[in-house]
């Protein structure tokens, strides 16, 4: 079964690193603000806030983690049924090849002192 390719075309790349500026300037904004605003009251005073956050961002890196795993570490896939059903089709064709005319007389057919007169050895 293949996996269906993720079809990119509609991103345009140069408005994506445009943006970089942007989000750094927030980013670089964000300790400030998480300070003057006291943000960490509002999650000691709502627990269930907290406690669903953390879930989410378990949640959120679990996933993450195993898609990555996924990807650099594909799972070898199991060739146990291929691999006995090759050496069963190995074997019917051996097996008639030696019940064939050509296989049990080949070793008449072959003449072994005009094989050995024409050798010439490589070294």
């Amino acid at each position: 079964m293949a996996k269906n390719k993720i079809d990119f075309s509609h991103v345009n790349v140069f408005k994506g690193l445009a943006q970089i500026p942007v989000a750094i300037n927030l980013l670089i904004d964000t300790p400030m603000f998480i300070k003057d605003h006291k943000l960490w009251k509002g999650f000691l005073n709502h627990k269930w806030v907290l406690l669903f956050a953390i879930v989410v961002a378990f949640a959120y890196t679990s996933a993450l983690y195993h898609d990555l795993h996924d990807y650099l570490f594909p799972s070898k896939p199991n060739i146990s049924s291929e691999l006995e059903a090759a050496q069963q089709t190995a074997n019917e064709v051996n097996n008639s090849l030696i019940e064939t005319d050509i296989v049990k007389d080949g070793p008449e057919l072959i003449d072994t002192d005009e094989s050995s007169e024409n050798h010439k050895s490589v070294f």
